[in-house]
C-alpha cells in the first residue's frame, strides 16, 4: 500500500464584486480587497452591483470571465494576461459603443491560451454607418459569417463563413495572441 501526499501550489483568485464603481482597478472592488496587478489571478463570475469596466492598462497573470451568472466586461484600454484568458458561457467581453469614429477597441495581449465558450462583441459597437449591415445579412453563415460585400465574405477570413453551418476559428501560432 503507497501513502500519497499531494502539494499543490496555493493560488489566491480575486473575485469582482463591483461594490464600490466599474472601475476595473478600484480595490473597492475586489474580494478579498485590492486592485488587480501581475501576479493576480482574477475571477470575474458576474457583473456584482456595477458591470467592470478596464478604463485603465491593466495586467494579470490569468483571467476567468463567466461562470456564476451573465457578466459583460467592457475593455476601452489595453490589457495583457500573461497565462490563460477564460471566456466562459454567459460571459461577454466587449468595448464601450463609439460615435462616429473608432475610439474604443478591444486590445489584448494574452501569453497562454484563449479558452471561448461565451463572446467577444466587438461588431460595430455603434461604429459605422447603420446600412453597412441589413438585420439578418449575415444569416446562415454561421459564426463569423463577415460581411456581406467588400473585404471580407465567405471564405476570405470569416470563421463560419465557408460553408454556411458555423465553425471554429482557430489559430495554432504560438503565444502570446493578441486581440
Amino acid at each position: 500500500c503507497y501513502s500519497v501526499t499531494w502539494r499543490l501550489p496555493r493560488t489566491s483568485w480575486i473575485t469582482w464584486t463591483g461594490g464600490g464603481s466599474s472601475a476595473f482597478t478600484n480595490p473597492a472592488n475586489w474580494y478579498p480587497a485590492g486592485a488587480p496587478g501581475p501576479a493576480s489571478l482574477v475571477l470575474v463570475e458576474a457583473n456584482g452591483a456595477n458591470p467592470p469596466v478596464i478604463s485603465t492598462a491593466v495586467a494579470v497573470a490569468e483571467m476567468r470571465i463567466g461562470g456564476a451568472g451573465v457578466v459583460t466586461l467592457t475593455a476601452n484600454q489595453p490589457f495583457t494576461v500573461s497565462g490563460d484568458l477564460l471566456i466562459l458561457t454567459n460571459a461577454t467581453l466587449t468595448h464601450s459603443a463609439n460615435g462616429t469614429a473608432a475610439v474604443w477597441r478591444v486590445q489584448a495581449t494574452v501569453g497562454g491560451d484563449i479558452i471561448l465558450r461565451g463572446a467577444i462583441d466587438t461588431d460595430y459597437r455603434g461604429f459605422g454607418p447603420a446600412s453597412s449591415v441589413a438585420a439578418g445579412a449575415l444569416t446562415g453563415r454561421g459564426p463569423g459569417g463577415g460581411w456581406t460585400s467588400g473585404n471580407f465574405g465567405p471564405g476570405r477570413g470569416s470563421g463560419g463563413g465557408h460553408g454556411g453551418v458555423g465553425g471554429e476559428c482557430i489559430d495554432d501560432s504560438p503565444p502570446p495572441y493578441r486581440l
